[in-house]
């Protein structure tokens, strides 16, 4: 026996779950996303600070030795 597919208001009931779980889960990827992108961002921002840093220090430790 094949089985079938609600039909009516079942069928109405069935599919507003299923778009309401779907609409849940594009929220929490939007939001996944986001602070991937702000912690991605933060590193980036840290590492390119940290060489700006050992940069002037380099120029700094040059500059003694002339």
């Amino acid at each position: 026996m094949q089985a079938r597919a609600p039909d009516g208001l079942p069928a109405a009931a069935r599919s507003a779950v299923i778009l309401a779980r779907i609409g849940t889960t594009m929220g929490e990827l939007a939001r996944e996303r986001d602070e991937l992108l702000a912690t991605t961002l933060r590193a980036a921002g840290a590492t390119y600070e940290r060489r700006r840093q050992q940069a002037r220090e380099a120029v700094a430790r040059v500059a003694q030795m002339r």
